[in-house]
């Protein structure tokens, strides 16, 4: 994946989290969407110092407006996820911001899936320990 990352020229021109969003092409509305779930990002070492999960839940929760609200007209605002290529460019963002700290690379949605697999897992585990412990009750009750 090292490859999709920006080469060491571009990367030597990054000085602000807007040279990331342009490398990137992330537009102004889908990183403020990102923005509203992790708060304002004012610096590339803030954004490369955010963990892959959080990024990942950023991009999984933000919104961006579509239609906007018409009091007149008695509508209300229309708002979408966002779409599999601006979460792309969001974690291309992350991903060349850590880059260019020289912190290790990672997929922040594999990382996400990873870590919904090891809570679904560890659930699983508590939901089987209650069952065999509510076992051992029953039977020691008869």
């Amino acid at each position: 994946m090292a490859l999709l990352l920006a080469s060491a020229t571009e990367l030597g021109a990054f000085t602000s989290v807007q040279d990331a969003r342009q490398w990137s092409g992330i537009p102004d509305p889908a990183w403020d969407a990102i923005e509203e779930q992790t708060g304002k990002m004012g610096a590339l070492r803030v954004v490369a110092s955010l963990p892959a999960s959080r990024i990942a839940a950023a991009t999984a929760a933000a919104t961006i407006v579509t239609t906007p609200a018409d009091p007149m007209a008695g509508t209300s605002e229309g708002q979408r996820l966002l779409t599999e290529v601006k979460r792309v460019q969001v974690g291309l963002t992350w991903r060349v911001a850590r880059q260019k700290f020289a912190l290790p690379d990672k997929d922040p949605e594999e990382a996400a899936a990873k870590a919904i697999e090891e809570a679904a897992a560890a659930k699983a585990a508590e939901e089987s320990a209650a069952v065999k412990a509510a076992e051992e009750v029953a039977a020691w009750k008869r």
